[in-house]
Parts: C-alpha cells; sequence; structure tokens
C-alpha cells in the first residue's frame, strides 16, 4: 500500500467481519497513515439495496442475492437462513416462498419453479388385476400405474369400466364352500359322535336309547344347517 505524504480527505466504503458493506463516507486519512480496518475506496457497484447486497471479498466487491439472513428453500420447501458468504447451498433452491400446499399434495421445486405435488404416502393401492393384491405408498407423485386408490369391497372384485365390480358368481362359490366346510366340520364333531353311540346301542340291542340318540343326532345336525345357511344364488 502507498501511503501519502500529506493529510488527505478520502471517500471510504466500510464493511463488517464477514466482508458485507455497511456504510460509506469521508474523512481525513493523515499523511503517511494507510486506512482504517475493513475499509476500501473502492467504490460500490450499482445494486438493488432490496434484494441484494455487496461483500468485498479479494480486493473487489460482489453483489449478490445470497446475503447473510436471507431465507431460501430447498426442493422439498424446506425453509433455511443463509449464515454466511459465501455459503454453499442445494442444487436446488429457490428464494421464492412457496405457496400453500392443497389437501393431498405437497409443494416441490421442479425446473424452478414450485409446483403441487400428489402426496398418497401411507395410503394403500389395490392392484387392478387382482384386488387382493395391495401395497402402501411410500413416495410423493402419481401412483403406481395399473394401481387404485379406491379400495375393493370384497376380495372376488374386478376392475371394469374404472370401478370394482363383484363378481357375483366367484363370490357365490367361496360362500358356498365356506358354509360347505363348515357344516361338515360340524358334522364330524357333533353329529357323528352321536351317530356311532346310536350304533353301539343298536348292537347291544338297546334300541329305544339308539332311536333317542339317533333323534339327539338329528336335532344336532338341524341347528348346524340353520346357523349355517346357504349362501342366495346371485341374480343372473
Amino acid at each position: 500500500m502507498n501511503f501519502s505524504n500529506k493529510d488527505r480527505v478520502a471517500h471510504l466504503y466500510h464493511f463488517d467481519e464477514s466482508g458485507e458493506f455497511i456504510h460509506d463516507g469521508s474523512m481525513t486519512i493523515r499523511a503517511h497513515m494507510g486506512l482504517p480496518a475493513q475499509s476500501t475506496e473502492i467504490a460500490l457497484p450499482k445494486y438493488n439495496k432490496t434484494l441484494e447486497r455487496c461483500y468485498f471479498v479479494d480486493g473487489a466487491w460482489v453483489v449478490t442475492s445470497l446475503f447473510i439472513g436471507r431465507f431460501y428453500w430447498d426442493e422439498k420447501a424446506q425453509i433455511h437462513c443463509i449464515h454466511s458468504y459465501p455459503q454453499e447451498l442445494p442444487e436446488s433452491y429457490s428464494l421464492i416462498e412457496p405457496p400453500k400446499a392443497n389437501k393431498g399434495f405437497v409443494v416441490q421445486l421442479v425446473d424452478g419453479k414450485w409446483q403441487q405435488i400428489e402426496d398418497h404416502r401411507g395410503q394403500l393401492i389395490f392392484d387392478c388385476n387382482d384386488c387382493t393384491q395391495y401395497e402402501e405408498v411410500e413416495k410423493v407423485g402419481e401412483i403406481k400405474e395399473g394401481f387404485t386408490l379406491s379400495e375393493p369391497s370384497t376380495l372376488f372384485d374386478e376392475w371394469i369400466d374404472n370401478q370394482w365390480v363383484t363378481n357375483q358368481s366367484n363370490k357365490y362359490i367361496d360362500d358356498f364352500n365356506q358354509v360347505d366346510d363348515t357344516r361338515r366340520d360340524l358334522y364330524n364333531r357333533v353329529c357323528d359322535p352321536f351317530f356311532a353311540e346310536a350304533r353301539i346301542k343298536r348292537m347291544q340291542g338297546k334300541e329305544q336309547e339308539a332311536m333317542e340318540v339317533e333323534a339327539q343326532a338329528l336335532a344336532a345336525r338341524k341347528r348346524i344347517q340353520r346357523e349355517n345357511p346357504w349362501p342366495s344364488i346371485p341374480k343372473t
């Protein structure tokens, strides 16, 4: 630095410890004296005082919109504050505050613009080709092709014209088989012991007692049938 051998008046631009411009003004520099710390005679460039700041870096002024204290939002609309200059920022960010997300959506930064993105995370989606197959949504965005958020009402629903339609024939067959299995199981556990006992009594010549036991078996059989009726045949 060259020092003057005479007093002189200089217009100085002052900056803080981070290098950010804080104020300017004229002052007398005494002979053989240098400039005060954190000041320069290099004039400020033009800048937008609302949206930009000037930093003195490596002997020159740098105009930036990424100044200390300014907020920015990452691609998932999370707010952050700039704490130093220069500060490394994520590859995708915006200085524009994101809009409020609509119901069932999240706001994300896409190609530099805020967009409403479908958010079905935590919901179940069902395979349109097999209503018994489903999975939970883990990522934002449209649901997988071939799946629907609409929940089937039975295990025999088929995806027809963008809605679940119950295949009544298949449902009837399954309902019938369930009733048949239940009846057979109860016959085996409840009725068969009575019939076996009746046969033994008949072999012992106790016909009257055998008939009474058979009557109990038949009564139990009717109760089982009454409590487990056949399903109604679907209308065609």
